[in-house]
C-alpha cells in the first residue's frame, strides 16, 4: 500500500481483547494479563 500512496494509511487493527477472545486453549490462565501484553504490542505496532 506504502508503495501506492505518500498519504497517511488508514487500517484497523483488532482490539486486545478480540485477540484474546479468539485464543483457544489452556495454556493462558491470566486472560486479563495477556490482553494487556497485547495492547502494549499493538500500540507499538500502530505508532510504528
Amino acid at each position: 500500500m506504502r508503495a501506492h500512496t505518500n498519504h497517511k494509511i488508514k487500517f484497523t487493527l483488532p482490539g486486545p481483547m478480540t485477540i484474546v477472545d479468539t485464543m483457544a486453549g489452556d495454556y493462558h490462565k491470566d486472560r486479563e494479563r495477556l490482553a494487556m501484553e497485547f495492547s502494549c504490542l499493538l500500540n507499538q505496532e500502530a505508532r510504528v
